[in-house]
């Protein structure tokens, strides 16, 4: 049974409908996020507000330099508290999904993702996490990339 088929059969078990959920301005996601998809409908938020983002939610980030000036590596952690889906993904200036990972259950940190200063123009990171009934949800993008080079950014996500 997919994951859409699963949802399906929940909301008919509470009495919704995916029409009812669209009225709502809500929706149903399939397991999979979207290769391709552009990401001019999430909030674009500075560094400095990682500590407090739109939807409440802190994430910390500790910094590593680099031998290469010219590299940028991002990973994400959770606490061991933290146990709803959390995603970090890396998207082009052409609104490209390049990579993505999350944390969930006991999976706490994800891979790290290594690009170079060539690949940044225009590019975000895009937090997204579970809202009601576990839809997951971009919820906002770092952008300013390109003036982050020559370090490892570990986001720890640990106030949800």
């Amino acid at each position: 049974m997919t994951t859409t088929t699963r949802t399906r059969k929940f909301l008919r078990f509470i009495g919704l409908s995916a029409a009812s959920l669209a009225a709502a301005g809500l929706g149903t996601v399939a397991a999979a996020t979207p290769a391709s998809a552009s990401q001019s409908n999430v909030a674009c938020i500075g560094w400095d507000q990682l500590s407090h983002t739109p939807d409440g939610d802190h994430i910390g980030v500790s910094v590593q330099k680099l031998g290469d000036p010219r590299m940028i590596i991002f990973r994400m952690t959770t606490p061991g508290n933290i146990t709803w889906w959390k995603q970090i993904k890396f998207v082009d200036g052409n609104g490209d999904a390049l990579s993505q990972d999350y944390t969930q259950d006991g999976k706490h940190v994800t891979t790290s993702m290594l690009y170079y200063d060539s690949q940044l123009s225009g590019a975000s990171l895009v937090f997204g996490k579970a809202k009601a009934f576990g839809v997951h949800t971009d919820m906002f993008q770092l952008c300013g990339l390109q003036t982050s080079t020559g370090y490892m950014y570990t986001f720890n996500w640990d106030k949800d």
